[in-house]
C-alpha cells in the first residue's frame, strides 16, 4: 500500500503523521515500511532517526526527489509491504497522487474557515484529476486541534465532513504535541493520544 501525506503548507502536523504511520505499520501491524521523505529539509529523517530503536530491518527511511519517483516507489512496492510518502508542500502533490493508493490531508485550528475551504477545494481538485488515471485512490481529511472554543472548529469540520471527494476522520484526542518526536516514541507516552492515533490509522484501512 502507498500512503501519501500532503498538504498546502508546513506546520499541521504532516510530518508528524508519516512518522506516527510509518511506525503504527512497522511496530504494531509487523510490516515492512519505506518511509520517503520527499523535500522536507530532512525533517522526517531527523524525526526517525531521533526515534529510539524505530529503524530496524522492519522499517527504514530515504530522502528523495520528484525526480523519478515513480520508477523508485515501483521499485519499493518489491521490497516493502508499505511505502509512507511525506511530502513537502513546496513539491507537487499533484505528481505524486496518481501513484498513492491513499491520500492524507491534514488540516489545522490555525487557519481560517476561508483557508481552509479554499485549500479543500483546491485538494478535491487535485484528487479527482488523479483518479481519472489512478481510480484506486482514496483520500482522507482530518483536522488537527482540540480547542473547542475556537469560534471556527464546528464550522471548519463541517466543510470537511461536506466534501465529496474526501472522507473525514475523527481526529479528536491527536494533538499536534509533542511535534518534534513520535506519539509512538514519547515516553511517557501520551496514552490517550496513541489510542486515538491507532483508531485514526484504523479508520482509513491501515
Amino acid at each position: 500500500m502507498i500512503y501519501l501525506i500532503a498538504g498546502p503548507k508546513d506546520g499541521i502536523g504532516k510530518t508528524t503523521t508519516a512518522v506516527n504511520l510509518a511506525l503504527y505499520l512497522s511496530k504494531y501491524r509487523k510490516r515492512r515500511v519505506q518511509l520517503v521523505d520527499i523535500g522536507n529539509s530532512a525533517k522526517a529523517t531527523e524525526l526517525m532517526e531521533r526515534a529510539e530503536n524505530a529503524l530496524d530491518e522492519k522499517l527504514s527511511v530515504i530522502e528523495l526527489t520528484m525526480n523519478g519517483l515513480h520508477e523508485k516507489i515501483s521499485n519499493f512496492k518489491a521490497e516493502f509491504d508499505d511505502v509512507v510518502i511525506d511530502c513537502a508542500p513546496e513539491n507537487s502533490i499533484e505528481l505524486a497522487l496518481p501513484i498513492a493508493d491513499k491520500y492524507i490531508a491534514p488540516f489545522s485550528l490555525s487557519d481560517t474557515i476561508l483557508w481552509n475551504v479554499w485549500t479543500l477545494t483546491s485538494l478535491e481538485t487535485f484528487v479527482y484529476n488523479a483518479q481519472d488515471s489512478n481510480s484506486k485512490l482514496v483520500a482522507y481529511c482530518f483536522l488537527i486541534g482540540l480547542d473547542d472554543s475556537h469560534p471556527e472548529r464546528k464550522n471548519i469540520i463541517e466543510a470537511l465532513k461536506g466534501s465529496e471527494i474526501f472522507t473525514y476522520i475523527d481526529s479528536e484526542g491527536y494533538e499536534e504535541e509533542p511535534i518534534d518526536y513520535s506519539i509512538f516514541e514519547f515516553q511517557p507516552k501520551n496514552k490517550q493520544a496513541l489510542e486515538k492515533l491507532v483508531a485514526m490509522f484504523k479508520a482509513i484501512g491501515a
